[in-house]
């Protein structure tokens, strides 16, 4: 339940991160103490406040002349927020499958069982984006943007089926005994800067729950009808 009076974000705020903005003054005062105040009525919005840390780690790095430093934290911000986008439109669109067969609609073959555990605790990009062609057509939403096929393809060739390459040095043994393998043992090159223009174009093509524009506009007017036939809303 929103909590009044509300306030409007700041203009000079980053877009879409944070919703609703701060009493005056309040912004100056965390900015002096070094502190984060989010949550409540200020919802935050997890994927997008890992795209703006990965851009802005990015842009930093960049001007600095050390993306080798930073390469790994970037490359995990990028993979993580790609991930976060994936799952915010499949849970989107299991709540509305869900609202649909709780007002007596027939069940669709999205979701099953397995993609709707993907779509809340799976690390897999490459199933998310499988889970995500699968609930696109199964809904009619037309195509995945190439953009995100794109980058869940770049990362994968990175990773090599380790989702935890960029977090640690070493990944998972292979069964009891097994030699656990070692990160980074040979050069590889991260094509930093390609990754976040295509996750940003990637995220931009997906659009907005409100504005009705790509797979999130789609899936907004849907998820406001399936809410207003299982008598949620007005």
């Amino acid at each position: 339940m929103l909590e009044f009076p509300l306030y409007l974000p700041d203009p000079t705020e980053p877009d879409g991160v944070i919703l609703w903005g701060k009493p005056p003054g309040q912004r100056e005062k965390d900015t002096a103490a070094g502190v984060a105040r989010l949550g409540g009525d200020r919802w935050a919005n997890y994927g997008q406040a890992y795209l703006l840390a990965a851009a802005t780690l990015f842009k930093a790095a960049k001007a600095h002349q050390s993306l080798d430093h930073y390469g790994l934290p970037i490359f995990y911000l990028q993979r993580h927020a790609t991930e976060l986008l994936l799952k915010e439109i499949l849970q989107l669109a299991i709540e509305i499958q869900d609202l649909r067969t709780g007002a007596g609609a027939i069940a669709l073959q999205f979701p099953t069982a397995k993609q709707r555990r993907n779509a809340y605790s799976s690390h897999n990009l490459f199933d998310l984006g499988e889970d995500l062609t699968e609930m696109a057509k199964a809904m009619n939403l037309g195509l995945v943007p190439p953009e995100l096929k794109s980058i869940i393809q770049d990362i994968e060739s990175i990773e090599k089926q380790s989702e935890t390459w960029s977090r640690y040095s070493i990944g998972r043994s292979k069964g009891p005994g097994g030699n656990a393998p070692k990160h980074l043992e040979s050069e590889v090159i991260l094509p930093l800067g390609h990754l976040q223009d295509m996750l940003e174009a990637a995220n931009k093509s997906m659009g907005k729950m409100w504005n009705g524009e790509g797979l999130l506009g789609q899936l907004g007017e849907l998820h406001q009808d399936a809410a207003r036939n299982a008598g949620l809303i007005d």
